[in-house]
């Protein structure tokens, strides 16, 4: 309800009443509101066009070097150290070269197991802890043993258990539907590697005959994005 002030020539002077004022504050504020979230909304929109466009481009950079240095490559997305949701920087990466360093050997669990469960390094630098460390060997991974013929066979090992400190952290565990025993001829060659039990390191002319295959890293000479 509207009241009536006279002023002192008797002119009648508008005014509003205290519900009235409460109805326009609220109104008021409620567009304030909806302003505010649609600036956002749009700022917000701006950043995630900006971002796709950023990811569209480093995807793009990516096919283009592999089909230039002919390998994998890939965008690795670097999260940010104070804030675990936000991505700060992204990365190209490669396949990193097959590991073959050294002389490795297949061994069994103690005890009466008559099976090869583990694959030991036992000479050759990094070890397969440091490999670990570095982040170089994935959760599960396949180690490819080359015969004399040039054939390759070809092992699943398991490395979680890998320099975690347990009683197999230097070892690679195998993965196989199949047992693996004394008698399975592995490398047959002149080299009198003939059963799982003899190491396996280089060759005569000093080529390596196994491979393990590590994970990405940073593609060379590469910033981040």
């Amino acid at each position: 309800m509207r009241t009536e002030h006279h002023t002192e020539n008797g002119r009648p002077r508008g005014g509003f009443t205290l519900i009235e004022m409460l109805v326009v504050i609220t109104i008021v504020a409620i567009l304030a509101a909806l302003t505010v979230t649609a600036i956002y909304a749009t700022a917000n929109s701006d950043r995630i066009r900006g971002a796709a466009r950023q990811m569209q481009s480093a995807m793009q950079g990516a096919v283009a070097k592999a089909a230039r240095y002919k390998k994998p490559v890939g965008v690795r997305l670097i999260v940010d150290d104070e804030d675990p949701t936000t991505v700060s920087e992204m990365i190209y990466i490669e396949q990193l070269d097959d590991f073959q360093n050294g002389t490795i050997v297949f061994e069994k669990n103690a005890g009466t197991d008559p099976y090869f469960r583990y694959i030991n390094l036992t000479a050759g630098t990094p070890s397969w802890t440091d490999l670990r460390d570095q982040g170089r060997l994935p959760d599960v991974t396949r180690i490819k043993i080359i015969e004399s013929t040039g054939n390759e066979q070809i092992y699943i090992v398991n490395t979680t258990e890998t320099g975690t400190g347990g009683a197999n952290e230097g070892q690679l565990q195998m993965i196989s539907s199949v047992n693996f025993g004394d008698a399975d001829v592995i490398i047959p060659d002149a080299g009198g590697n003939t059963a799982l039990s003899d190491p396996i390191g280089p060759d005569a002319t000093g080529n390596a005959r196994y491979k393990l295959e590590v994970g990405y890293g940073p593609l060379a000479n590469q910033c981040p994005l």
